[in-house]
């Protein structure tokens, strides 16, 4: 199973995919990395048509389905929206997201401050921040109702948390109950369905 890691940049996605990946040994990449490890590898034709936006797309393709195909389990990390330098969307194709073999979304949000902490060099404010996260969430919930896959928002969440919530997925198979969420600490915010 492919979990896409989804949030705006600051929001702890590295972190916690790197210190989950370590400890169960599940694969763990950035749709970034995987584009670039893939591009590195493969002779792409010179269609002077396709875009560099066409090409990182097939280029991911590639390498979810290799992925899938191999039957491991990984963490991919990345965002769901396209965003501008200031807090506006650049809209979302939900379709471009059905060759990813994609079994669930993981939602990572954090209070803008926090983010803000994370990224010194961002010049957004807390309200941009925020507003980012918004549209984030909202093409997550696009992509999830599209793909007909489980969403869980996670909210300034511990790696305790974050862990059960990816061993819910890849272990079971399945996504936790909102039961199950509402049981433990803050941190579990909403299984979208």
């Amino acid at each position: 199973m492919i979990i896409l890691v989804a949030g705006i940049h600051g929001v702890g996605k590295t972190w916690h995919c790197e210190h989950y990946a370590h400890r169960r040994g599940v694969l763990h990449g950035s749709a970034k990395g995987l584009v670039r490890q893939v591009l590195a590898s493969v002779k792409w034709s010179d269609d002077r048509y396709a875009t560099n936006r066409d090409r990182n797309r097939q280029a991911l393709e590639l390498a979810a389905t290799s992925i899938a195909a191999s039957g491991k389990s990984m963490l991919l990390e990345g965002n769901v929206a396209l965003m501008g330098k200031r807090a506006r969307t650049l809209g979302i194709d939900v379709t471009a997201f059905e060759r990813l073999s994609l079994g669930a979304i993981l939602l990572l949000e954090s209070e803008p401050g926090t983010v803000l902490q994370r990224l010194p060099a961002c010049h957004a404010s807390a309200t941009e921040v925020e507003l980012f996260q918004q549209q984030e969430r909202e093409s997550a919930q696009a992509v999830a109702r599209h793909l007909h896959i489980p969403l869980m928002l996670l909210r300034d969440c511990s790696d305790h948390t974050f862990g059960q919530t990816a061993d819910a997925w890849l272990k079971r198979g399945q996504p936790i109950s909102i039961e199950t969420a509402r049981s433990h600490a803050p941190g579990f915010h909403r299984l979208y369905r």
